[in-house]
């Protein structure tokens, strides 16, 4: 049912950036087009050049808009699966975050997933999680981690993971912690991971489409000292 669901709503994607798209377009390039072929089309059909300038125009509109449809037919299909499934996900732990302090005696990492809406609609209410965190409860569920909106054709950067690492007298921090709201409505101080390592089973949600799932690694390179990540491409 889900398939279907969504085939239903490409084709119809499809269907209405076909015809809108070509509208705009019917006194743009499809003219420089149009005035050949309706010559060809009248000489085919037996019948010499309109006369009637009125006539003239409707005639070159209407095969303006043929040319334009023709084209959008194929355009429109990229388009209308992007809005389908608008989300490109990406896990990388090299973007610096101005949320953690770097200096001589404490460097933060984080491992940041890049979200990136290639449609051209406006995704509302869109949602990160971590699906198999490990809960205050000592339960594995979903673990909200942030909510946000999207412009068209837009980049939203998702903080998902960080650690510190710490000079002497101090010691680096035992635990990779899970980002998220901090306040006494979650429990955000009880999600940490093994500096080992753990896979993470990332979901973005946007309101009205297909979600967004990613597999990932993230653990402490020891050498480094760095909090690493490695995307599990499907």
């Amino acid at each position: 049912m889900m398939i279907t669901t969504r085939v239903k709503r490409f084709l119809w994607q499809w269907c209405c950036l076909t015809f809108s798209d070509a509208v705009p377009q019917i006194f743009g390039w499809p003219t420089l087009l149009s005035a050949a072929a309706l010559s060809y089309l009248l000489q085919l059909a037996g019948f010499g050049a309109i006369q009637d300038q009125t006539s003239n125009n409707f005639a070159l509109a209407v095969v303006s808009y043929a040319i334009a449809l023709m084209v959008n037919f194929f355009i429109a299909a990229f388009k209308a699966y992007r809005l389908v499934k608008p989300l490109v996900v990406t896990v990388s732990d090299d973007i610096p975050s101005p949320a953690l302090s770097f200096n001589d005696k404490m460097r933060g990492y984080a491992v940041t997933v890049v979200v990136f809406n290639r449609s051209v609609a406006q995704l509302n209410d869109c949602a990160a999680y971590v699906m198999n965190a490990p809960l205050y409860n000592g339960e594995i569920g979903p673990f909200f981690v942030e909510k946000f909106d999207m412009p068209p054709k837009s980049m939203r950067y998702v903080q998902i993971a960080y650690w510190f690492s710490r000079e002497a007298p101090n010691v680096d921090d035992g635990n990779i912690r899970l980002a998220g709201p901090v306040s006494s409505g979650y429990a955000e101080a009880t999600c940490a991971l093994p500096v080992s390592g753990a896979d993470l089973h990332i979901r973005i949600q946007a309101q009205g489409t297909d979600s967004k799932d990613v597999q990932c690694r993230v653990w402490v390179d020891k050498e480094s000292r760095q909090l690493k990540s490695e995307q599990r491409h499907e």
